[in-house]
């Protein structure tokens, strides 16, 4: 996946917006977080579905982990009738006798409130983990690394980095490297990378987004969480129909109209004012 400039907050669907704002708070889990994650996983792109592997939905769960999730989870959020039907075998892996039950089960990650339900769950699980091992808090680049390795492998790498930071992290974590080769070595020189570098580039992966997310949205109402994040229809997001895209789109150039008409009046006006001060303003 191809990550965007940190710069770049996209347009997103209010609707899947209320569905994290309302997970995170269930699962007392970082608001931000859980924006920078479904952005970087699947662009808020509930059908996503990864090309080299099981991974599908607004948080990219590949099918064990998410059986896994729904068995743990699932009837905190009415999904009993499904996680009564998830058992584990010998060797840990969920299982699911009838495959149609197994199918309904998977698909319930193109649903973006119960994805997100789920993630915020886990998440939260996996913050537990990873605080216990490392005697500390976790970080979100700690939590991200553990959504992508498990808490088991997110933890090896930060405890490898604070011993060796240069330790190549396809040594540490063989089967890992060998599913995610863009992740684990250089696209150019095909070199490993040092756990150093894998940490280093999940932090620019999340870190910033969620700085972003954040301040966007602030702590207001979801009312205006959504307004907030949704942004200008001119930015065209994907979960638009285009007659609605059509309708914003006239109403956002008539209002640019009215500004460019207000702006040819000699008094400044408090929206000018206003604009003025966000471009000389460098305390964000």
């Amino acid at each position: 996946m191809t990550a965007r400039p940190p710069s770049a907050i996209p347009a997103v669907d209010p609707a899947i917006v209320t569905d994290i704002r309302r997970a995170s708070r269930l699962a007392n889990v970082d608001f931000g977080y859980l924006m920078a994650q479904a952005s970087q996983e699947s662009s808020f792109q509930p059908d996503a579905k990864a090309t080299t592997s099981s991974a599908t939905g607004l948080y990219q769960f590949i099918d064990s982990t998410w059986l896994t999730a729904v068995k743990n989870y699932g009837a905190k959020y009415g999904l009993g009738q499904y996680a009564s039907q998830i058992t584990t075998g010998d060797a840990g892996q969920p299982h699911v006798a009838d495959p149609a039950v197994r199918k309904a089960i998977l698909d319930l990650r193109k649903d973006p409130k119960i994805a997100s339900e789920i993630a915020a769950e886990f998440a939260h699980e996996n913050k537990t983990e990873v605080e216990r091992a490392l005697g500390r808090p976790a970080s979100s680049t700690d939590l991200y690394l553990a959504h992508f390795l498990g808490a088991q492998g997110a933890t090896s790498v930060v405890k490898s980095i604070e011993h060796d930071g240069s330790t190549k992290a396809a040594d540490l974590l063989p089967a890992a490297a060998a599913a995610n080769r863009s992740v684990f070595y250089d696209s150019t020189t095909g070199e490993a990378k040092t756990v150093a570098q894998i940490y280093q580039n999940f932090a620019a992966k999340i870190e910033r987004q969620i700085n972003q997310y954040s301040s966007a949205t602030g702590d207001t109402s979801d009312g205006a969480v959504d307004a907030a994040v949704f942004k200008s229809p001119l930015d065209t997001p994907k979960l638009l129909n285009q007659p609605m895209l059509a309708m914003m789109n006239v109403i956002t150039l008539a209002a640019m109209k009215l500004v460019g008409e207000t702006e040819t009046k000699d008094t400044l006006s408090p929206a000018q004012s206003i604009d003025d001060k966000r471009k000389t303003d460098t305390s964000a």
